[in-house]
């Protein structure tokens, strides 16, 4: 038996289409008007428990940004590793670390918008 779910009703309901489909059906997935995916049963030899299961790409991602440094590699190290971070070569330029002398951006726009707020304006 084939059933027909649009994406937005398959979220909603997951887990009552999980149950057609163990109970044999096949369900297909509507996204604007155009069947895009096909949900079916895992054939009886494929479900080993042994077999290793892909954490897919957002676990992967997961696991880079939400794991902590305990492993043995800081943050920084495991993005580098993934390509996600690109590290630079040898040490910042000496007037990259002193900050810049003068009025600072924005004091004149904040003691503006102040003033207004407090009615002086």
């Amino acid at each position: 038996m084939k059933i027909s779910a649009t994406v937005a009703t398959l979220k909603e309901r997951l887990n009552e289409y999980v149950e057609h489909v163990k109970a044999g059906s096949e369900v297909e997935v509507i996204e604007g008007g155009v069947p895009v995916a096909r949900l079916t049963a895992v054939e009886p030899g494929e479900q080993t428990a042994s077999r290793p299961q892909d954490p897919g790409p957002i676990a992967a991602a997961e696991r880079l940004f939400l794991k902590p440094a305990a492993q043995g590699a800081s943050r920084r190290d495991r993005l580098a590793r993934a390509g996600a971070l690109k590290l630079g070569r040898g040490s910042p330029r000496a007037e990259l670390l002193v900050p810049p002398s003068g009025e600072r951006l924005g004091d004149r726009i904040l003691a503006a918008l102040l003033a207004e707020r407090n009615g002086e304006r």
